[in-house]
Parts: C-alpha cells; sequence; structure tokens
C-alpha cells in the first residue's frame, strides 16, 4: 500500500499485478528515504485493514482509492513461479498439481491458499465503508496508471518492472480440468473483474 496526505490517495497493492513498480515511483516520486518493504500482510494491506488502522489520518475515508487486479489464471501462474524462483518456498511440485491443490483444499501446498500473494483480489478492495475509486487492470496497466495519474494532477510516471518470474504464457500451462479449478477458485474475482481464461 502506498498513501499520500500530500495528493490525498490510497493504493491499494494487490500482490502479482505490478504493484511494486508502481509502489516503487511513489516512492522515487515522493523521495521516500526507507526504501524496504512492510511485511507483506501490511504491505498488501486491504482497503478495509487500511481505513481502519489510519484513521487518525483526517479526512482518508474522503480520499482517491486506486488498486489494479490481474487474470486469475495468469496471477496464479505468477505467484506459482514467484514462490518458486524468486523465494524458493516452492519445490517438488509442478503448476498444474499446485492449482489443483489450492482448489481442492488439500494435498501440497494447499494451505498457501491463505497466503497474502495467493488470497483472491476482491478480498483487497471490498470496502462496505468506501467503494474504490479505480480499478485497472495489468493487463492495461501503462494506460491505466496514466489515467490515475491524470486523475491525482500528477504527472505521468515510469513503471519499470520488479522482480519478474520467467514462465511461458500461462494459456500454455494448464489443461481443461486446471482451468477449470482455477475458474472455481477464483469465482469471485472473474465474476466481479469480468475475465475468463483467454
Amino acid at each position: 500500500m502506498f498513501i499520500s496526505e500530500k495528493d490525498k490517495f490510497i493504493f491499494v497493492h494487490v500482490p502479482k499485478t505490478g504493484g511494486t513498480s508502481m509502489h516503487i515511483a511513489f516512492k522515487d516520486y515522493y523521495i521516500v528515504g526507507d526504501r524496504t518493504d512492510p511485511e507483506p500482510e501490511e504491505h498488501h494491506a486491504s482497503l478495509v485493514k487500511i481505513l481502519n488502522e489510519n484513521m487518525s489520518i483526517e479526512g482518508i475515508e474522503e480520499y482517491y482509492t486506486f488498486g489494479f487486479v490481474r487474470n486469475p489464471w495468469d496471477r496464479l501462474v505468477s505467484g506459482f513461479h514467484d514462490f518458486k524462483q524468486q523465494r524458493a518456498l516452492l519445490s517438488g511440485i509442478e503448476l498444474k498439481d499446485f492449482a489443483i491443490n489450492m482448489a481442492k483444499g488439500e494435498g501440497r501446498y494447499h494451505e498457501l491458499i491463505r497466503d497474502v500473494h495467493f488470497r483472491p483480489q476482491y478480498t483487497f478492495l471490498d470496502c462496505a465503508e468506501k467503494t474504490i475509486d479505480f480499478v485497472g487492470k495489468f493487463e492495461d496497466m501503462i494506460n491505466s496508471f496514466k489515467y490515475v495519474m491524470n486523475e491525482l494532477d500528477l504527472p505521468p510516471l515510469t513503471l519499470y518492472k520488479h522482480r519478474p518470474s520467467s514462465h511461458p504464457p500461462y494459456q500454455h500451462l494448464y489443461d481443461d480440468y486446471t482451468i477449470d479449478a482455477v475458474a472455481d477458485l477464483y469465482k469471485e474475482d472473474i465474476k466481479t473483474f469480468g475475465y475468463d481464461y483467454e
């Protein structure tokens, strides 16, 4: 997450949606000296949590709020390879088995569905107290981010890739069974944000 009291906005950083690029761009723009990220649960706090924990900021409930989402099949692939390649937290399991275990809630690593990096995206942006102002899509990140900067009356900021994982396009990695398993696992994201497999 990133909160600007100066320009009165809240960026909700949904994991695996390109948010690190935006977060770093904001740190650069606002000349934030501390470059360390908080723990994942704080760094990727939901809009509800952000508002509840920052009520001491006058008028925060009126701040412009935004976040980004990503195709759930693509996001799961990105998270899987991030955990396998960058974080070295997964071994001895392939994506298809991982997806099935997550969907069934059993087998190796199935408990990672509760990890912030694999949690359904709507849980970060859904807030009874305040409707999020803008939800951009990873698939159109540059244009969506430009739109946000324009809404905030800020100059365009350049986004750079950070910690990309290496893998083929997600469409090459699933079969019919795992396509359906992920569709069931992230059905609320698919419905809320208008995604399909293609």
